[in-house]
């Protein structure tokens, strides 16, 4: 049997390698694209410790809004680049042990500020420690997917979990910790497992212990932010989905 001319072995190597080179450049470039898709829950409480802020978190939330997502035309001093690509938004507002969860799914940016218009103040119990790990568990059971890759959880309270490794001192109905038996190290686990970022937006020292063991079970220190005011909040969260689109960029 005539055996194959080298060139041709030649040529059809070379088809190989640039049909490698090309699936592997699509790959990348899909990559990348999924980074500038963004998924973004804000995890609130919503007790009624938190009175004086929401407003203050509501006015905030459409300053990001238009810099995270508003695709206008260029205005003379007005920075109107667009962070991400597509962005789908969450709300998870929780309170305390047999108050009401409200949970918003992922959604469009109309959709997200009619629910947040509502958002009230309410809620909370006797103590002043609060439903921090229903509430995350709640966001973790969003519809997080793998179209999105970046996912972020910007989270804002003032006062820490149930359990007393969690709080330095504050009055707890709960001082075992959580009574339906969830733990940070399962809920951080989760995290890590679905690809979601963490951050920590803080009102309170009294949120300073819970920010130091979430470090521990998360496996890296959380960064956290202050937010006393609209500019503050409206910063931090831009800047945190900012450096989660750049680090997924850069991986892919």
């Amino acid at each position: 049997m005539d055996s194959v001319p080298s060139f041709e072995k030649e040529s059809t190597t070379n088809e190989v390698a640039v049909k490698i080179r090309k699936d592997r450049n699509q790959d990348v470039l899909g990559s990348i694209r999924r980074a500038r898709n963004v998924q973004l829950c804000f995890l609130v409480d919503c007790t009624c410790s938190m009175y004086p802020h929401i407003d203050t978190i509501r006015t905030s939330i459409g300053e990001i809004l238009k810099k995270l997502i508003d695709d206008r035309a260029p205005q003379a001093g007005v920075d109107t680049t667009r962070i991400a690509q597509s962005m789908e938004l969450a709300f998870v507002a929780y309170r305390d042990i047999g108050d009401k969860t409200e949970v918003l799914q992922f959604t469009n940016a109309e959709k997200f500020k009619a629910f947040t218009s509502g958002l009230r103040a309410e809620g909370g119990g006797i103590d002043l420690t609060k439903d921090v790990f229903g509430g995350l568990e709640k966001a973790l059971n969003l519809s997080w997917s793998d179209e999105y890759g970046t996912k972020v959880i910007f989270h804002i309270c003032d006062y820490p979990a149930h359990g007393n490794e969690y709080n330095s001192g504050v009055r707890d109905s709960y001082p075992g910790g959580d009574p339906t038996g969830l733990t940070a190290r399962t809920l951080f686990l989760q995290l890590r497992e679905k690809g979601i970022q963490y951050y920590f937006g803080k009102l309170t020292n009294h949120t300073d212990v819970m920010i130091k063991k979430f470090s521990e079970e998360y496996g890296e220190a959380i960064t956290v932010f202050d937010v006393m005011d609209v500019e503050t909040i409206k910063t931090a969260v831009i800047d945190s989905v900012s450096l989660e689109v750049s680090t997924s960029v850069s991986s892919s």
